[in-house]
């Protein structure tokens, strides 16, 4: 596999980031490399600093953080790639100190499906999409049948369908969002013709079609000032969280002198003013928006680091439900696949440490379906990245099968997270790989070419016949159910799946849980299931845990919990659900 390679030497400092989640796929260019000086174990000198980048990346970092480390001592070599891929396989073996080209959706897959222990140091930008004219010039009387020209992955053609729906274009079925499809458009009062284009291309066809919806990379590197644009995205919303650009490193090296260094000079004034200047809106500095209060947090990691801990204490109802001292003791006896003892986690930020997880602990029986809900920013994908060790806790143990993950490192933690199934609410599919090579890739990781049991889990999932197809000509719950054969492939004894259906329409949604609950009762898979939605856990789950605010609230029989509520966190979610929020005996 190729790819263009550029080295510089100055100096670095900062946290990296990436954006675009058609990242799934790989490209390739020619390699050069500029004059650099330094060891060839760049990686290892304390005073050196390794980085892998993508355009706009590298010339950020080459042109406005390697002059700040450069007055901290450090050197700065970076690595220009166009695969994306190598970035992060370079971290994991240790080529490299850092990367910045990913966001932490495509980061989390990548750890998942290669077993790799690659962490995000911070936040740094966002790349906002565009629409620009082509043989059109105002989106306030668009033609009938006009031609809009948008990426052929599945999500940056998401994105602009949304902003095209933002700009009151279309209108996309309810629950589409980001992982719409042309499929997905309910109504297109002016008969628009969605043109699917590469995406790096839609730029390069822009003068045939009416509009365009662009990525900001590609608008850069075409040459187009963003202010040119019909309408773009917020950096002030869902879409900006998700694909915001992260500085990632090798767990166990985020607190090192030299990647501090780093993040400091990549979030500092001195780049967000560089960023400015330079890319006048194409490149949008997210360290300062996220320390803003008024900026909504609805992504992972940045949506529990940036609330403030709730300080009142909230009921634990352990085990809640139980009907007698029998029933009691039964649960004292049972095998427990997952134990959760006393777990916190903490992070660092700007305003002081922040508890995202506050002494959490959960037994969930060998071959349940748990859930965990709560609202949004209350702690629950912190938590389940805490039980397949994405993220290790601050304190506190997690005992999997009757052995303590949080002692794991290197082989044995590789082997560990092989071991867990996931299933994104983003599918995370390989857009240039067929279905099949799809649910062979975590086996071809591990050396093992099991055509066979890939087909056998295809026929299982109802898509046997969707072997040869492309990610692309799939519907949403037909990508999930490829995404379930995937995390099934190595066999693994516990599913986490986060958000898997909140993509889907409700009718799909209901087909893929009972696919879920089929497959827990034919295999004895161990399931947890993070939701925000009542009826998934209500149809899916046996056993639910109400979080809030970092806490666990409330425990116990899934239907106990809905019918006889204990705690005032849970009681809100059912107001919500029932929409009598403002009843008063709830309060």
């Amino acid at each position: 596999m190729k790819f263009n390679k550029k080295v510089l030497v100055g100096a670095v400092a900062a946290t990296l980031a990436l954006s675009v989640f058609a990242l799934a796929g790989c490209s390739s260019s020619s390699s050069s490399s500029a004059s650099a000086s330094g060891s060839a174990s760049a990686a290892n000198d304390d005073k050196v600093i390794t980085v892998g980048a993508t355009v706009p990346h590298y010339d950020i970092l080459t042109d406005a953080v390697a002059p700040l480390l450069e007055k901290e001592g450090y050197t700065l070599k970076v690595t220009e790639f166009t695969d994306y891929v190598l970035p992060n396989t370079n971290v994991e073996q240790g080529e490299l100190d850092a990367n910045y080209f990913q966001h932490i959706n495509y980061l989390d897959s990548f750890n998942q499906e290669n077993g790799t222990h690659l962490v995000s140091v911070g936040y740094v930008h966002y790349e906002p999409f565009g629409i620009y004219a082509g043989k059109s010039s105002s989106l306030t009387d668009v033609k009938d049948g006009a031609v809009v020209a948008v990426p052929d992955d599945t999500t940056n053609e998401a994105r602009a369908l949304l902003l095209l729906q933002q700009e009151g274009l279309i209108t996309l079925e309810d629950g589409a969002g980001l992982t719409a499809t042309v499929k997905d458009i309910a109504d297109n009062p002016k008969n628009l013709q969605i043109k699917e284009v590469e995406a790096a291309n839609v730029p390069h066809v822009l003068a045939d079609c009416d509009f365009g919806v662009i990525n900001g990379n590609y608008a850069i590197s075409a040459g187009i000032d963003i202010k040119s644009a019909l309408a773009v995205e917020s950096s002030e919303g869902l879409v900006a969280g998700q694909y915001g650009n992260v500085l990632v490193v090798k767990d166990g090296n985020q607190d090192s002198p030299k990647i501090q260094a780093l993040y400091k000079a990549l979030t500092s004034p001195e780049v967000k003013q560089y960023m400015e200047d330079t890319y006048k809106g194409a490149v949008v500095p997210l360290f300062y928006a996220l320390s803003s209060s008024n900026f909504p947090l609805p992504f992972p990691l940045t949506s529990e680091d940036n609330r403030k801990t709730h300080n009142n204490s909230c009921k634990h109802v352990k085990d809640a439900g139980r009907r007698s001292d029998i029933l009691d003791l039964r649960i004292r006896l049972i095998d427990y696949m997952i134990e959760i003892n006393d777990i916190s986690k903490v992070y660092s930020t700007r305003e002081g440490e922040f508890a995202a997880l506050d002494h959490v602990s959960l037994t969930i029986e060998d071959g349940d379906i748990f859930g965990i809900i709560g609202e949004s920013g209350a702690g629950k994908s912190t938590l389940v990245r805490c039980i397949n060790m994405l993220e290790k806790p601050s304190s506190g143990n997690i005992v999997i099968d009757g052995k303590d993950v949080t002692e794991y490192s290197g082989k044995a933690l590789r082997e560990f997270r092989s071991s867990v199934g996931m299933i994104f609410q983003h599918f995370s599919l390989f857009q240039q790989s067929t279905v099949l090579k799809n649910v062979m890739f975590p086996l071809e990781i591990r050396g093992e070419k099991d055509q066979k049991r890939a087909l056998e889990l295809l026929e299982r999932v109802g898509i046997a016949d969707k072997a040869k197809s492309y990610p692309s000509e799939l519907s949403g719950g037909q990508q999930q159910r490829v995404a379930i054969a995937r995390a099934l492939v190595n066999q693994p004894k516990i599913m986490l799946c986060d958000e898997a259906t909140s993509a889907l329409d409700s009718r799909t949604t209901i087909q893929i849980l009972d696919l879920l609950r089929d497959i827990n009762r034919e295999l004895g898979v161990t399931m947890v299931m993070i939701t925000h939605s009542l009826d998934v856990a209500k149809r899916a789950c046996n056993r639910i845990a109400v979080i809030d605010h970092g806490k666990i609230a409330e425990v116990g029989p899934t239907m106990d919990v809905f019918d006889n509520p204990q705690s005032t966190a849970t009681k809100l979610l059912i107001s919500h659900y029932n929409g009598t929020v403002e009843d008063k005996e709830v309060l």
